[in-house]
């Protein structure tokens, strides 16, 4: 049987916030059910992804792109 973790449970199994999780991991892992406004990822997507993070596999560039001097 197939496990669905929404959005919040995949943030936490990462050790990320869910407003973390949106900015900058939902474009590289999208979600693979949708209702309404609701996301959902498999748990074996959740572990494969945790393990991609974890070997350094999986970078997410979470450098601000806004130059402080141009203000």
């Amino acid at each position: 049987m197939i496990k669905w973790l929404n959005i919040i449970e995949f943030a936490n199994a990462l050790g990320i916030s869910r407003n973390t999780f949106k900015k900058y991991y939902l474009n590289a892992i999208p979600p693979q059910r949708k209702t309404g406004n609701r996301m959902y990822w498999t748990s074996d997507t959740v572990e494969k992804t945790i393990k991609q993070v974890q070997s350094g596999e999986l970078i997410i560039n979470t450098q601000s792109t806004h130059n402080i001097n141009n203000i």
